[in-house]
């Protein structure tokens, strides 16, 4: 069958997705569903391509797990199987991250080792994702492999590269054996992964390998730029119109990237507005400056974020952010607690919720108070006056047996006041509050008055209370807070960027050549996530690129 690769370019905000989705409509109407298969990075980008409007899903998905299915289900991994493996080869001891398979989590944490064996499991994995040729492994990566392999058959697993590496080897035609593959963020594929879609592709009529070899920055992992770029296709179209980078940053950002010494060059416009980019003395251990600049855009309605190459780097500004009750997360990295601290659930009184966080139990007590909850202000149901009171110290406060009372009652039943005489002792300062139910007053006497264990959870929700109204707080954060590699798909208005490197990015940088190009690659992404300002901040130590 003679196959046509077509390649697609979608510099940063030129509506690939939407491109491509159109595409896909335009397939499914003539062809239907079993003629596509649909691979993309994440689950979640696959997923974005499409929608609700497939019903099965069964073309959609990660490479990965196309592969899996290729080979058959019920495929149990070995990065699964974490103790046994310890116990089987202690010398070569994994940490229970290397269970982690998400390439969400890998993108966070690929170099970072807790034990020896961990460091071998990571640059095994890479040799065989770049498809190195094992006779030029080092010594003691085949000695992890030949135990990880032992294990592997012992126990009749698999684990993460095999899904791949076995469709690759034994595989010769795309589950369901359709007619066009579309793979979107092909340049973040590693060798591996894309010499199993162009094997897979010689049994089709079609391929589209979508995304832009500017904005390859898993190269930790495998990918490769030169791989997205292999070959002459049938036929490039590159998306030159980006929707979200204005002009002042989009020079700026071709300036930063025409270093890379092997790229696609594409024609690549700003959309029509201005933009600034803004030079501050702020660092990543000195922030103050800073997030008094992000409020500032904040209160003026403006999406932030405030990124660097390594997570560890954010850990003062996050200290300085709870502190001061500014509400931030990470939309696209929902599993980092560190980066998601606010959890909101939508009050139902119908509806018992066991789960509800700290921030919402301290929103349910503050229910009386106008000054935070407007015209939402009322008196508290049993349910909700027993979603706070547990976190009540009992000491100097409550009757014995008052917790355990409302949780026996737990009715949508409004409270009247006479139930609270029957939980709270008559010295309990909570009938000063009551009488007077001010949010000052009312959140000092709870954070005075919590248990041990609510007082820790509480030192940030409570910022976040004092420092905002029901509507501020329902509204979510406007803020973002990551890495680089955590927010690539993403945009805000204003785009804060730390310069500096953990010593192995360091060493690529002052390395050159592919290296040093991953790093500006990095950068690149960060710089063209902002619609409209772009800050930054000047490095830590000595360890950091140079702006221009």
């Amino acid at each position: 069958m003679s196959i046509q690769e077509h390649r697609v370019f979608g510099p940063p905000g030129t509506g690939k997705t939407t491109y491509l989705t159109r595409q896909i409509k335009s397939i499914v109407e003539k062809y239907g569903w079993d003629s596509l298969l649909i691979a993309s990075f994440t689950k979640t980008a696959a997923a974005e391509l499409t929608g609700r409007s497939n019903p099965e899903g069964k073309c959609i998905g990660t490479l990965h797990s196309h592969a899996l299915r290729s080979i058959g289900y019920g495929k149990e991994l070995a990065e699964a199987h974490v103790d046994e493996f310890n116990t089987c080869f202690p010398h070569f001891r994994l940490s229970h991250g290397a269970k982690s398979v998400n390439v969400e989590d890998i993108a966070q944490g690929a170099t970072t080792y807790q034990t020896e064996g961990d460091k071998l499991m990571y640059r095994m994995n890479l040799l065989r994702s770049r498809m190195v040729s094992y006779e030029l492994w080092p010594e003691n990566i085949k000695a992890f492999r030949n135990a990880w392999t032992t294990f592997k058959k012992a126990d009749k697993l698999i684990d993460y590269t095999d899904m791949v590496e076995i469709a690759y080897n034994d595989v010769d035609c795309a589950p369901g054996s359709p007619q066009i593959a579309m793979i979107d963020e092909a340049q973040d594929l590693s060798p591996l992964m894309l010499a199993l879609v162009r094997k897979w592709a010689e049994h089709m009529e079609t391929l589209v390998l979508s995304g832009d070899d500017d904005q390859t920055i898993f190269t930790f992992i495998g990918s490769s730029p030169e791989v997205f770029l292999e070959g002459e296709p049938a036929e490039k179209r590159v998306l030159s119109q980006s929707y979200r980078v204005p002009a002042v940053i989009q020079a700026y950002a071709e300036k930063w990237i025409s270093r890379v010494q092997k790229r696609e060059a594409k024609e690549y416009k700003p959309r029509d507005y201005e933009g600034e980019i803004k030079r501050m003395s702020s660092t990543l251990k000195n922030p103050e400056q800073i997030i008094l600049e992000v409020e500032k855009y904040i209160s003026e309605g403006k999406k932030v974020m405030i990124l660097a190459a390594c997570s560890y780097m954010l850990e003062r500004t996050i200290q300085l952010l709870r502190q001061q009750g500014i509400m931030f997360h990470n939309p696209y990295r929902v599993s980092n607690g560190a980066w998601n601290p606010i959890k909101l659930k939508t009050s139902n009184r119908k509806k018992e919720d066991k789960q509800l966080s700290t921030l919402m139990r301290l929103m349910t007590y503050l229910r009386p108070c106008a000054e935070f909850w407007g015209r939402e202000t009322d008196v508290w149901s049993e349910a909700e006056l027993s979603a706070w009171i547990d976190m009540v110290s009992s000491k100097e406060n409550l009757k014995k047996g008052a917790k355990k009372l409302m949780l026996e009652r737990q009715s949508h039943v409004i409270t009247a006041e006479h139930i609270l005489e029957e939980l709270f002792l008559e010295e309990s300062g909570f009938w000063d509050v009551w009488d007077y139910f001010t949010k000052e007053r009312a959140l000092n006497w709870i954070s005075e008055n919590m248990t041990g264990a609510a007082t820790k959870k509480a030192q940030y929700p409570l910022s976040v209370l004092r420092k905002h109204t029901y509507e501020k707080v329902y509204a979510g954060p406007k803020l973002t807070v990551g890495t680089i590699h955590s927010v690539k798909g993403g945009e805000a208005d204003v785009v804060v960027l730390f310069p500096d490197l953990s010593l192995s990015g360091y060493q690529e940088w002052t390395k050159g050549g592919e290296s040093k190009d991953s790093v500006i690659r990095l950068f690149y992404v960060g710089i063209t996530r902002a619609r409209e300002t772009v800050i930054l901040c000047q490095p830590a130590s000595s360890m950091a690129i140079q702006w221009m």
